[in-house]
């Protein structure tokens, strides 16, 4: 032992195992971290949007009919942001005027001036978010 440089196998082996246990217990805290990250960020661009009807309105006096109108010459948004419903549909941008979410991804916009909830827009996924509630209750 007493010229010995280096590891031996099992020392190295060892080390080997203990970062695998490592890794395996906390790559499920990772990937529902990011999980929150993109549920957060959903929700951060549905506020931009309902910042920018709600300047449109201020403007206007009145909601638009369809919310692309917001989009129209980048007064309000440059784009429209993506929703972002993570592990239930790929990040979508479409916004689509109905009454009610059809779980297609995406944004719905109520564009009838009859309904009750005229000018809301909020997320078209019928899925539960990391924390229990449904998306398209936002």
């Amino acid at each position: 032992m007493k010229g010995r440089k280096g590891f031996s196998l099992i020392e190295v082996g060892i080390a080997v195992v203990a970062l695998a246990v490592v890794a395996k217990l906390s790559y499920p805290t990772f990937l529902d971290m990011l999980r929150r990250s993109r549920e957060r960020d959903g929700k951060m661009n549905l506020g931009a949007i309902r910042s920018a009807l709600s300047i449109y309105y201020d403007d206007v006096k009145a909601y638009p009919a369809d919310a692309s109108l917001l989009t129209q010459r980048q007064q309000y948004l440059l784009s429209m942001p993506p929703a972002r419903t993570p592990n239930y549909h790929p990040d979508d941008n479409k916004i689509v005027n109905a009454a009610s979410a059809n779980d297609r991804g995406g944004w719905v916009y109520q564009g009838d001036a009859a309904a009750a909830d005229f000018g809301k827009v909020f997320v078209n996924c019928t899925h539960t978010d990391s924390k229990g509630n449904v998306w398209a209750s936002y």
